[in-house]
C-alpha cells in the first residue's frame, strides 16, 4: 500500500486496538496490528497449482503452461498471489507465460485476452497439454470467458478464479 496509508494506520493503532483483516498480512505487525485475520496471498497463489493439476489430470492432460490475468496491476494482494502461482508452475515444470495486462474498455480487454490465449494455445506442444489461467479479481472474468468461447471453448484451457 501507499506509504501514507501505512502511516495513517500506524497512527490509528497508537490510539485504538487495531486488527487487520483479509490481505496485508506482511504489514500487520509493522503497523501495530494486534492480530491479523486472513491468508498469506503468496501461499494461496502457490496452492492453486494443485487444483489446476487435479482438474487437468482428471481429463488425461497435464499443465504445460501457466499465465495470470490480474484485474489490478497496482494491488499487492493479487500480485502476491500471482507470484506464488508463478513459483508453483515453474517448480512443477510448467512454462510461465506471464501476466496479461488488459486495460481499457471491455472490448479492448477481451480482444487482448483472446489474442494472448490464442498465442498461448499455439505454444502448447501436445494434445494432452494444458494451459492454466489464473484470474485475479473479477474485472476481466467476462472478457476471459468470452475469449474462451470465441476460441471454441478448448478443453486445453482451464481458468481458475481467485478473488
Amino acid at each position: 500500500p501507499d506509504a501514507s496509508i501505512l502511516t495513517a494506520v500506524t497512527a490509528a493503532a497508537q490510539r485504538v486496538p487495531l486488527f487487520t483483516i483479509n490481505s496485508g498480512r506482511q504489514w500487520a505487525s509493522q503497523v501495530g496490528s494486534l492480530a491479523h485475520f486472513g491468508m498469506d496471498d503468496d501461499a494461496a497463489g502457490y496452492g492453486t497449482w494443485s487444483h489446476f493439476e487435479a482438474r487437468f489430470a482428471s481429463s488425461g492432460q497435464h499443465v504445460q503452461a501457466c499465465l495470470t490475468i490480474p484485474a489490478e496491476l497496482d494491488n499487492v494482494a493479487p500480485l502476491s498471489r500471482a507470484e506464488g502461482f508463478h513459483r508453483a508452475c515453474q517448480e512443477n515444470g510448467a512454462a510461465w507465460l506471464g501476466a496479461v495486462a488488459a486495460s481499457g474498455p471491455t472490448d479492448v480487454r477481451q480482444a487482448a485476452i483472446q489474442s494472448y490465449l490464442l498465442h498461448a494455445l499455439e505454444a502448447l506442444n501436445s494434445t494432452d497439454a494444458g494451459l492454466a489461467v489464473l484470474l485475479l479479481g473479477e474485472r476481466n472474468y467476462v472478457e476471459t470467458r468470452q475469449a474462451w468461447i470465441n476460441l471454441g471453448q478448448p478443453s486445453s484451457i482451464r481458468v481458475g478464479f481467485f478473488d
